[in-house]
Formats: structure tokens, sequence, C-alpha cells
């Protein structure tokens, strides 16, 4: 079986395999030690798998989607944890080939059908030769047996999804932009670069341009921040959401940074109940983060181009192509897709387009309804009596943290709606004071000490938030082939959501199967329906 796969994937760009019963993993481990071997594998491999619960070594996961990049993010592990109909309800993919394992649990016609849903034509279905009942299945949604089956066979059979009847012509195509390969991407924080390395690991040359000289000139340009969880009673879509983002994210610190130095995973403490200890809870897979060493780190991809200092102020159509223009309308550079991760300077670009793509009337209200709330970190050097251990609540502390400067400690972040009020450093310290002493008062009177001693410093920012503070992914423009793409509106969440997103974004593009479930996905689409929150909402809050 892997030898024909060896055959069938070979100088592909892309390969998806679904496996029915993900098990010790062992058919897993054998396709990638295949993907290592030199012939010719795809670009990027992704192997979806069901999982009745957490499979050993995996205890951390959670059920439903949770994504895995391994081999410097070419080859993604969908494990998909949860009863099998109901992963493959939420299940949106095209497989290549589809292995079905003899520990197979029994399958119902609803679930061969919504299988099948799944597969594009030519997809290969691989099962045990004696499974004559399983084989018939296949038969009556659309599977043509290729390999005859035999009642106490050990080896495996094929089935080809060939039905005879139409089916619905996105199955047909693999790669929405098969032949496109040049794309730009506007805006150089944890959103534009996050998205900017995926689509270079897919083999895309992306020009990445920032009105900043430096990468991470903006928000993103947090000395320090936490990469940890939401917690909610009712595990929602920004819980579930940022628990799948904060593995995808250490994931790629663990690649591409230096621990200790870059980033530790120290896990944090967050205080649920300021008022009872007791009820703090630890996030054991978190971690303290500098977000512009990993903006950098991403960047480096030899695929990726950096055009700092170049401001973006229009975009014109010239066949098919977008001519991306600056000051006095100078050419900057040409793409076939354009992706906005530029938090909220994409709201004139985008608005400016209109005359030239079509824009759904929803989607020009959701840009239109980013704001900005902006915040300041308090930092300075370590000093004796404080917590190590980051915490996050109402506030966030994080201590110990190396800077050329020697280690320092930082309290954040406060939230204005009226930037005029970053330049009063007094009453901004004052504030995040007063978040700290709610997390740990040793560490507040630290900081309170620092204030005293006039040792203390001050970064302020902007973040981009969206109507109902969950990010805006997906396509722009109305078309079979869309070539404006977004990946913004992070909010204070940078970290936890920005690789998630842009998975999310680049499977979107090529066809691939979803990082998360269907439903969930959803809540990050650019034109999902406006619910609970009015587009003309306003808040004090960014979460």
């Amino acid at each position: 079986m892997l030898q024909e796969l060896a055959k069938l994937w070979a100088d592909k760009p892309c390969w998806t395999i679904l496996d029915t019963a993900f098990g010790s993993g062992d058919n897993f481990a054998a396709v990638c030690r295949l993907w290592r071997s030199p012939k010719s594998p795809p670009r990027v491999l992704h192997y979806v798998a069901f999982a009745g619960e957490a499979p050993t070594g995996f205890d951390h996961l959670q059920p439903g989607f949770n994504r895995i990049l391994l081999e410097g993010g070419s080859v993604s592990l969908t494990l998909c944890v949860g009863p099998p109909s109901t992963m493959l309800a939420e299940l949106r993919m095209q497989a290549d080939s589809v292995l079905c394992s003899i520990e197979n649990p029994a399958w119902t016609e609803a679930d061969f059908k919504q299988a099948s849903l799944n597969c594009r034509l030519g997809t290969q279905v691989h099962f045990a030769a004696a499974n004559d009942t399983f084989a018939a299945m296949l038969v009556r949604h659309g599977f043509a047996l290729r390999t005859q089956v035999q009642p106490t066979a050990s080896a495996m059979a094929v089935a080809t999804y060939a039905p005879n009847w139409n089916i619905k012509r996105s199955r047909r195509t693999v790669n929405t932009h098969i032949n496109a390969r040049r794309c730009a991407v506007i805006g150089a924080g944890l959103s534009g670069a996050a998205a900017a390395h995926a689509l270079a690991l897919r083999g895309w040359q992306v020009t990445v341009y920032d009105t900043f000289t430096e990468p991470a000139g903006g928000a993103s340009g947090l000395p320090a921040g936490l990469c940890v969880s939401k917690i909610s009673v009712d595990n929602n879509p920004q819980t579930r959401l940022s628990q799948q983002g904060v593995r995808i994210c250490l994931s790629h610190a663990r690649r591409l940074l230096d621990l200790g130095r870059d980033w530790s995973d120290s896990g944090v403490r967050e205080k649920v109940d300021p008022r009872n200890p007791q009820h703090d809870v630890l996030h054991a897979h978190a971690a303290w983060l500098k977000p512009e060493s990993l903006v950098k780190a991403w960047l480096r991809h030899p695929g990726v181009q950096w055009a700092g200092g170049n401001a973006v102020q229009s975009l014109e159509r010239s066949n098919a192509h977008w001519v991306l223009k600056g000051g006095n309308a100078q050419e900057l550079g040409q793409a076939e897709v354009v992706v906005f991760a530029n938090a909220l300077g994409c709201k004139p670009l985008i608005e400016s387009l209109a005359p030239q793509v079509t824009l759904a009337d929803d989607v020009l209200r959701k840009i239109g309804a980013l704001q900005g709330v902006h915040g300041s970190v308090s930092f300075g050097p370590d000093l004796e009596q404080t917590q190590d251990r980051p915490m996050n609540g109402s506030g966030s502390w994080i201590a110990n943290v190396p800077t050329p400067l020697g280690a320092h400690w930082y309290a954040g972040a406060s939230y204005e709606t009226v930037p005029e009020r970053l330049h009063d450093h007094a009453v901004q310290h004052a504030g995040n004071l007063q978040r700290l002493r709610a997390l740990c008062a040793r560490s507040a009177k630290a900081m309170a000490a620092a204030i005293a001693a006039n040792t203390i410093r001050i970064w302020s920012g902007t973040r981009c938030v969206t109507h109902d503070r969950l990010p805006l992914v997906g396509p722009l423009d109305v078309s079979p082939s869309p070539s404006l793409w977004i990946c913004a509106g992070m909010g204070s969440r940078g970290l936890s959501l920005a690789a998630l997103c842009a998975e999310l974004l680049v499977a979107y593009m090529h066809s691939e199967p979803l990082p998360l479930e269907h439903s969930l996905s959803k809540s990050l689409l650019v034109n999902r329906p406006a619910k609970g929150r009015s587009l003309q909402h306003r808040s004090d809050s960014a979460d």
C-alpha cells in the first residue's frame, strides 16, 4: 500500500490522507517515514485521523479537531477526537487517500455518505480485504472496487471513488489558485507574518509590505506577551479557538525560537476569582513569548521577501494581477493574490476597492466596524519578591524575561478607546498596578517600588478588534477564484490566534483540510452572519 502511495503522490504539491482509526499511530508513523524518503514526496502532507479518545502521548488534546504541525510545518496531523459520526459531520476536506483500519468501528450508512462527501474523483480507499460488508457499503456510495475482496485475505483491498452521478463542482478542483504563485501580504505583525510563512511552506513567493521599516512595528512589537488559552464555563468558541491556537503557536515556538531567550514554556497561572486563591487555574501548556521574535522567525522563510518601509496606499487591477502602489502612485509590486493583515490599516484600502471588485455589503460593514483599542504595558528591571510564574486574569504579569539590559518584568495591559489617554503615563502605570494587585500582591509591591524609584518604563500599542471580538479570515471578493483575502482583527490575542488563523486561511485558499471543526471555523469567516452584537456596537473592552 505504501509503495503505491509513493507513486501516487510523486511530485504533487500537496497530499491529503484520511485515516478512519488512528489507533497507536502506526500508519501515521509509516506514512511519515515514506514522506521523508527521497522519492519526490509532496511539499505538504495532511494526515487527518479519527480517535475515540486522545491517543497515548497526546493526553493534552481536547475533544474535537486538534492540528499538530510537524517536519517544520510541512506535515500536519489533524487528530479528530470524539465519536466518528460527530467528527465526520464536522469534516470538510478532499481526501486523496483513505485508510480504513481493521480496528475501525462499524460504520453506518450515514457515516459512509458523509465520508464520501470528503472524497474527490479518484480518491482511493484501502481497507481490510476480508471486510465484504464494508466493501458493499463503499460500492453503494460511489466507490468502484479495484481489488477483488477475498473473505479470508489478510491483505488490503482497494476501491476508487468514481460515482455514476455528477458531484458538486467544488469537489472537482484541488487547488483554488493552482496557477497563482505570487502573493502580497500587507502587514508585518503576527497575522501577516504567520500568513506569509504558511503560504511560503506551500510554495508561494510572498512579499510582505509594511509601513514600518522593521517587522512587528505595531501592536506585535509588544516586548513580551502570554500565549495562553481562555477559560469559560460553557467552553465557548473563543475558548476552543484559543486552545487550538495556543497549540499551533507553541509548535512554531519550539521549532523557530530560542528557549529561555525568546520564549519559555513556563505555564501560566490564571486567577479566576481574585477573592479566592483556591480557584486559580494552572495552564500547563502555555508560555510567555516575545512576539517580535516570532514574527521575524516566520519572515525568515526563503519564500518570503521583506519589503519594509513601503506603505501600500492603493491597489489597482491589471489583468490577472494586482498592482500595489505607495505614495505618489509609485508602483511597489505586483501579485495575483493579496492578503490584508494590516489591522486598522486595511479599512481604507478595502473600502477603496469596491468599484473594482464585488465586495459583499455585509463584509464591507464588518470592515467598517473595525476599531482600535489602545493599551500600555508597564515594565522594568527585575526586583526581588516577585512572582516567577506568569500570571493572567484581569491583567497579566511576566517576570525574568531576558533583555540586553538584564532580566525584566512586564505588567499590563490597559484598555483605552481614546489614544490620547496613553500619553498620561502615570495613569497608565496606576491602572496596571491596580490590575496587578488583583493577581499577585507580592509582585504589585515590587511594581510600586519601581514606580517610586522611577525605574519603571512603558510600551504602548493599538489592537485591532472586530464587532464580535473574533478575527476576520477568508476571501473578500465574491468570485470563484478570490484574489483578495483577509486575516486580521486578532485583538489582544494575536499570540493565541494568529498561527491558527493562518492555517485556516491557507486551508480555504488550497482546499486543504480545515484545522478546526467546520462549525467552529465558520465563527472566523469574514462573511459569517452578524449575530449578537450589532456591527455598530462599541465597547471599552477588547475581550
